[in-house]
């Protein structure tokens, strides 16, 4: 009788146990793909240094995305420093020299597209780097890019 009493309450305290740990587990994927634990939006006014000021929606905007999207994306061709040239331009101050947030994304997601449409500065781009075509990022949203950006302003110490 003991030994079953003993028994019953082992069985209840591994089910207690194994339900916690249940929770806590669940608890975490939530906050982990929902991101509710991160502030709704915050203006990084003042880093770009065009006419318009870039929001970037924290719940989904960080560095550390833009980190892991240009070492995908950007690194092959663009230099981690920021500053020096590669196979592509370097990338520090790159959103002041875009006349608009749109054109810059616009570029980054096909720029054979905007050079062919004669936009006067993906042209320049182009011709300078001996008609040598950026890569297209179709899949890109903007809050990829942003990220990326984010990410670029960081490590060019823009930030």
């Amino acid at each position: 009788m003991k030994e079953e009493k003993l028994l019953l309450q082992g069985v209840k305290f591994v089910i207690t146990v194994s339900i916690m740990v249940l929770v806590l587990l669940l608890g975490g994927l939530f906050l982990y793909f929902f991101d509710i634990h991160k502030p709704s939006s915050q203006s990084l006014e003042g880093l770009n240094c065009g006419t318009e000021p870039i929001y970037y929606p924290q719940a989904i905007v960080n560095d550390s995305d833009g980190r892991a999207l240009f070492k995908l994306n950007c690194k092959s061709c663009h230099n981690e420093n920021m500053v020096s040239d590669m196979t592509g331009p370097a990338l520090a101050g790159v959103q002041s020299r875009w006349e608009t947030t749109d054109d810059l994304y616009d570029w980054i997601r096909n720029a054979p597209a905007l050079v062919a449409s004669g936009h006067e500065y993906a042209n320049q781009l182009y011709n300078e780097w001996n008609k040598l075509q950026m890569t297209t990022f179709p899949e890109l949203s903007d809050d990829d890019i942003q990220s990326i950006l984010l990410y670029i302003e960081v490590m060019s110490g823009q930030q």
